[in-house]
């Protein structure tokens, strides 16, 4: 019994196989415009998918470690830009920093959102007063920041 239902699968395979090398640009075309008309869709069962992944964090590391090595010119130039943007950001994060490591500021270590034990990100709601910042972990500030889209 086993062995039939496994050469029932083995010849829908060879026969999709088939259809597939036959009408490659009619597939490809119904593909396409599946993808156009259900980006979203995609786009959160792509996100579910990795999220559930326990060792997405690893995994995302070593991807990021391997590019980063093979795309210094790039990520140096991405980061000039930042600076030349960003002299606001750069210029309170500096202020701040200063202030920490003067002593002037005292870092507390747990989050003030989570409340979990860490040392935690100054988030600044306004640049314009650099050493007034909400202390958060790496996880709250990610979802604060606003380039995050909540899901």
């Amino acid at each position: 019994m086993k062995q039939y239902v496994n050469d029932e699968i083995e010849k829908k395979r060879e026969y999709t196989r088939n259809y597939y090398y036959k009408n490659r640009e009619k597939v490809l075309k119904i593909r396409e415009e599946y993808r156009k008309n259900n980006k979203e869709k995609i786009s959160l069962s792509a996100s579910l998918r990795r999220l559930s992944d326990p060792n997405r964090f690893e995994k995302n590391r070593i991807h990021h470690r391997n590019w980063a090595s093979n795309n210094k010119e790039k990520i140096s130039e991405k980061n000039k830009r930042w600076r030349d943007e960003n002299k606001e950001k750069r210029n309170a994060n500096a202020k701040l920093r200063y202030a920490i490591n003067s002593a002037k500021i005292m870092r507390p270590n747990i989050c003030s959102q989570c409340n979990v034990e860490c040392k935690p990100h100054g988030h600044h709601e306004d640049y314009n007063k650099p050493l007034n910042v909400i202390w958060l972990c790496q996880a709250c500030h990610s979802r604060k920041s606003p380039r995050t889209v909540e899901v």
